[in-house]
């Protein structure tokens, strides 16, 4: 073999190394319309969008939060069946759990009370309610989703998480019943924390750049 022949080869090998790793560092996507957690996702923000409003934020902050908390128990429920990091698994049946305890509750609260229209406080609460639902599908658009199932449960799930705290934010501000408040103070605290459990596992199994792979 020639010096030309050889330094050809080490040259198409060098090549070989470098498409490989720039392969294996590189983003990978999948259609949005694909992905199980988006289709759920965009479900869920149907239902929201086009539930009848009754001028009562606290009444209507219940009403909402439960369909917000049905479609977080949904995409756990979808993470459980085909997921396979054992944290993701655990996080996504916690978030059932919990989420569904809470959804009995606000059954409870829809059932027990009777709205009572508050014009003043009304409309800012829808008006931030609906700010924090187009911020959740905008935010849920523009990630780069890859078909990886705990990644994605990962990454939507802090963008839906992130809309809970607006919403409970709202209710806060233009609400005035105890219950619904403290519910919203406790929202607030638990999917604060929940998301920085998941970006912190996100930094460490991201599926590309210095990532550890993810599933």
């Amino acid at each position: 073999m020639t010096r030309l022949t050889l330094a050809a080869v080490a040259a198409l090998l060098i090549a070989t190394i470098g498409c490989s790793k720039k392969e294996a560092d590189g983003l990978m996507v999948q259609a949005h319309d694909d992905n199980v957690f988006m289709q759920i996702m965009h479900s869920s923000m149907d239902s929201m969008m086009t539930m009848r409003m009754t001028m009562d934020p606290d009444h209507d902050f219940a009403k909402m939060m439960r369909m917000h908390h049905m479609g977080a128990v949904e995409m756990a429920e979808k993470q459980l069946a085909i997921g396979q990091d054992a944290t993701i698994k655990g996080m996504a049946q916690m978030i059932k759990a919990a989420q569904q305890t809470e959804i009995a509750q606000l059954d409870s609260f829809i059932a027990a009370h009777t709205p009572l229209m508050d014009m003043m406080n009304a409309d800012p609460f829808e008006a931030e309610s609906d700010s924090a639902m187009m911020k959740m599908e905008r935010g849920a658009d523009l990630l780069p989703l890859t078909g990886k199932a705990d990644f994605d449960f990962a990454q939507l799930m802090v963008v839906h998480h992130q809309s809970a705290i607006e919403m409970a934010n709202a209710v806060i501000k233009n609400g005035d019943v105890p219950f619904i408040r403290r519910f919203a103070e406790r929202v607030i605290v638990d999917q604060n924390k929940e998301i920085g459990q998941f970006q912190n596992w996100m930094l460490a199994n991201r599926p590309y750049g210095s990532g550890m792979g993810g599933h």
